[in-house]
């Protein structure tokens, strides 16, 4: 949990070579910076809750809205519903109620524990509320008792004042110990390119324990209310935007805004739960408008440093809009505690009080306090894991991904797969490029001679906030018009910047020594071999690295994901950029290079450069589940298909090409494809 809401990028340090009164030109950390804000603010502008003008309108808006957040929780085909496989393993019958220990199957093998509190004299079908929990849970002699042993008080409440409620436990927090952190802690960036996010299992499990609590006599299914609070408050937002089932929502410290999440930093409050993948670029107050017309209460404490009161303010008041234009506004609240992110007894008494008005249509004094009555042991569903548990591994399969690229070849021609796959690309991949860009400014900053090298450094526009410096050295001794371009990351800078600074001096941009003299020959040699080389950064790495830890550099790429792109993805957009830049400055220069992850990078950004040439990949992998990570590419396709569509423009020399043996197979006899191996 953090102390404060403030963002990590950490003030860009220069040598200390350089003057008191100089004003370095290059604040990568300050272009992040503004460049958060800006897209912060053109998707803030471009969500507007309230673009209908009647009833009719409204539902078709609220009916796409809804196929997009399926989509963006990795649903889209929706998983089927398949038998719940309900088992009530124990029951504990307490003074005030009774608890059902229950757990069910979302789907095959992805197990659901939780209880179900009832009172204990029911004479006829009651409201039911769906409790969803947050990040807290009990363990107690190395068992994981679930959320649902730690946030017992909010369910024994509902049950001893005439309401049927379930408490789930969470995917990552369950008697069954699944994984929430996959970008935050474990470096699954496969999980934005699989289109994967554990927000997508718990809205999937709230809905199949609606399923569930309609099946059972002691509950009236038009009556449901749900709620929970921190991750649970998350959920709630998922599970009735989806579900219209639900017909009274209420999350509790659960949502705020892209500003407080992306510019000011409270990303690095959450985990993966807490987003979808914002393929359409929403930002969150969208989840209100799919709840409208139902009654929403939005609950929050005035000191909540992850759901800062700012963000919350203005979601709120982006979603009563909706609820006034439907002349409903009596139906959406806001009500605010004082303190910090916690369980407080102040804050439960909202949902108490708003679920008693409109499913008990009680509006009487709260006079029963929320306390805890069972042991972490009653509360216990399992007395062993089952083995056939797909929890843990749920990550793996729960978003379908493409089928191989032999067997889309098979089933359609090459053609019509590549108009396919662009239009794949376009939508939902790279939605996140600039729509119009802001051309190819280059502006030359200086020249550096040494001995026979002439180094020239240009500045190019890749987006707005964006600029980028482009290095030309040249083999002044050469009067060939050839040469290559190369792209800079964090593998080849750390041998080019000490070359860098043994050939041509300290520089704004580098000033590392050490084994100058060495890397300095290989350098000139290569130069003197290809007559010239252009040196292109990319954003975040290498020349143009952000400062800071990895911790800082994990929650950078996160930010990106929360504005529907990833930094992959924008450092392929500046790989575009630098193709025209160059294709424009130094026409001749056709050959272009690139290692690792940021070849394939290379690969992609030639498909859309428009001109032909000659790429040398080395070290490529076969798969985006090993980089690049692109939102949502592997629903649609994966590296040999793109390697394929850039070989009929280009010519494509892999080296260390382990893991293609079926496409050199299948290359070889289909000349088109300009690919060697």
């Amino acid at each position: 949990m953090l102390s404060k809401c403030s963002i990590t990028i950490i003030a860009f340090t220069f040598c200390s070579f350089f003057s008191q009164t100089s004003m370095p030109r290059w604040n990568f950390d300050q272009q992040l910076k503004d460049y958060f804000q800006t897209k912060v603010t053109e998707l803030s502008q471009g969500n507007l809750l309230t673009d209908w003008e009647n009833e009719d309108e409204f539902n078709a808006v609220q009916k796409q809205a809804r196929e997009q957040l399926w989509d963006m929780l990795g649903m889209n085909p929706q998983p089927e519903r398949s038998d719940l496989k309900v088992r009530v393993t124990g029951v504990v019958e307490h003074e005030h109620f009774i608890v059902e220990k229950i757990v069910f199957e979302s789907m095959p093998g992805l197990y659901v524990t939780g209880n179900l509190y009832r009172p204990k004299i029911i004479k006829q079908p009651l409201p039911a509320i769906l409790y969803v929990c947050g990040h807290a849970t009990v363990e107690k002699d190395g068992y994981n008792y679930g959320a649902k042993a730690n946030y017992q008080h909010h369910p024994a409440w509902y049950a001893r004042n005439g309401y049927v409620c379930l408490i789930l436990d969470t995917v990552q927090l369950g008697e069954i110990e699944g994984i929430h952190h996959g970008t935050y802690r474990y470096n699954r960036w496969w999980w934005l390119s699989r289109g994967y996010t554990p927000a997508g299992i718990e809205a999937w499990n709230g809905i199949r324990a609606i399923d569930y609590l309609i099946t059972r006599e002691d509950v009236d299914e038009g009556r449901i209310g749900l709620t929970g609070r921190s991750g649970g408050g998350a959920t709630s937002w998922w599970v009735g935007a989806l579900d219209e089932r639900v017909k009274v929502v209420i999350p509790v410290a659960g949502i705020t805004d892209l500003q407080n999440h992306v510019v000011d930093g409270c990303v690095e409050g959450h985990c993966d739960c807490m987003y979808f993948v914002n393929t359409y670029q929403w930002d969150f107050a969208k989840l209100g408008l799919l709840i409208a017309p139902r009654p929403l209460l939005i609950a929050n404490a005035d000191q909540d440093a992850i759901f800062p009161l700012d963000g919350v303010y203005r979601t709120y008041r982006e979603i009563k809009k909706v609820y006034e234009k439907l002349n409903i506004p009596e139906l959406i609240a806001l009500n605010i505690v004082g303190g910090g992110h916690h369980d407080v007894q102040e804050i439960r008494i909202h949902p108490f009080r708003w679920f008693n008005h409109f499913l008990l249509h009680n509006d009487e004094l709260i006079e029963i306090p929320a306390k805890k009555w069972l042991q972490p042991e009653d509360l216990r569903v399992f007395d062993q894991l089952p083995k056939d548990q797909i929890n843990t591994k749920i990550d793996s399969f729960f978003v379908p991904v493409a089928t191989s690229w032999m067997d889309q070849m098979q089933s359609t021609s090459f053609e019509t797969n590549q108009q396919v796959w662009m239009e794949q690309l376009k939508r939902y991949v790279f939605a996140g490029w600039p729509k119009s860009p802001v051309g190819n400014s280059v502006t030359k900053l200086e020249e550096i001679q040494a001995e026979n090298l002439l180094l020239t450094i240009y500045s190019i526009n890749s987006e707005a906030n964006i600029e980028l410096p482009l290095l030309s050295i040249q083999n002044l001794d050469d009067s060939r018009s050839s040469g290559e371009m190369q792209i800079i990351d964090d593998g080849n800078w750390q041998d080019l910047e000490p070359a860098l600074t043994r050939l041509f001096g300290k520089n704004e941009l580098w000033a590392k020594e050490g084994l100058g003299d060495e890397l300095a020959i290989r350098l000139k040699n290569e130069i003197k071999k290809k007559g010239q080389i252009i040196f292109l950064p990319i954003r975040g790495s290498g020349i143009a690295r952000y400062s800071g830890d990895d911790r800082a550099l994990t929650h950078i790429r996160r930010r990106y994901y929360l504005l529907g792109q990833t930094l992959e993805g924008m450092q392929t957009w500046d790989i575009l950029q630098g193709i025209k830049v160059t294709n424009d400055l130094m026409p001749q220069i056709r050959s272009l290079r690139a290692s690792n992850s940021t070849s394939i990078m290379l690969a992609y950004a030639s498909l859309y450069s428009g001109s032909t040439n000659t790429l040398y990949l080395e070290s490529p992998g076969s798969t985006h589940d090993r980089g690049p990570s692109y939102i949502n590419v592997r629903k649609y396709l994966d590296i040999p298909q793109v390697l394929l569509m850039t070989s009929t423009t280009n010519d494509l020399y892999i080296a260390s090409s382990k893991g293609f043996d079926e496409l050199r197979q299948f290359v070889k006899t289909q000349p088109q494809f300009k690919i060697h191996f």
